[in-house]
């Protein structure tokens, strides 16, 4: 279970967030930028729409997946 005193840690770094509950919160931000002001290792589960780039006809090619998952590996536990 997540601790108020990370999500403290979490909101300290991004700001209010988009929607709060108990031990949740939601923001409403591009992904990298909110990942690159997060600190190592803070976040036990990130919530994607997966499957990206994988050659449908109406995707259109992401760079930046592979920011996307280099960023995403440095923040999870």
């Amino acid at each position: 279970m997540v601790t108020r005193k990370a999500l403290a840690e979490i909101v300290s770094c991004l700001g209010p967030p988009y929607y709060e509950a108990p031990n949740c919160i939601i923001y409403q931000i591009d992904c990298l930028e909110a990942m690159s002001r997060l600190p190592d290792e803070c976040l036990e589960l990130t919530v994607t729409s997966p499957p990206y780039n994988i050659g449908k006809e109406y995707e259109k090619p992401l760079p930046s997946i592979g920011r996307f998952n280099l960023h995403t590996m440095s923040v999870m536990k």
